[in-house]
């Protein structure tokens, strides 16, 4: 009498069980990561009147709404081939764009942007993001 017992279709197909489940998470992360750049390219301003003192800022996009009168508020233009700009302060007031470029690390979801030089000008973390609202905490 024989003590051996065929394996369970279970325990036969789980390598490829495994395999398809790899494929799938690979590729919905591939879609996360297009559908997060998708919705970053366009032109960002801050909505200050949305925060409660937090160090988070809200962004809208920036035909959103007409924004209320203000000296300054900052502005992101981000574009399909990493190239951005951004709005300078500028003492005298006479705020002007600057051509920079972004790059996003997708791990910690932290936006780099870099000035002509190659030097890091600002790092910016992403904490939330949707097609009519950005939520970012400036770490540099």
């Amino acid at each position: 009498m024989s003590i051996f017992r065929p394996p369970s279709l279970l325990i036969r197909y789980l390598p490829l069980i495994a395999f398809i489940g790899l494929i799938t998470s690979c590729t919905e992360e591939v879609q996360l990561v297009e559908t997060f750049n998708t919705s970053l390219l366009k032109c960002w301003t801050h909505s200050y009147e949305e925060e409660n003192n937090t160090e988070d800022k809200i962004f809208r996009p920036c035909d959103f709404r007409e924004f209320g009168p203000s000296r300054y508020r900052s502005t992101y233009i981000f574009e399909e081939d990493n190239s951005c700009q951004y709005l300078v302060l500028a003492t005298n007031d006479a705020h002007f764009f600057q051509t920079a470029t972004w790059e996003l690390d997708e791990q910690t979801q932290v936006i780099v942007i870099k000035d002509a030089n190659n030097e890091v000008i600002q790092e910016i973390e992403v904490i939330e993001l949707a097609e009519d609202r950005l939520k970012i905490r400036y770490l540099r």
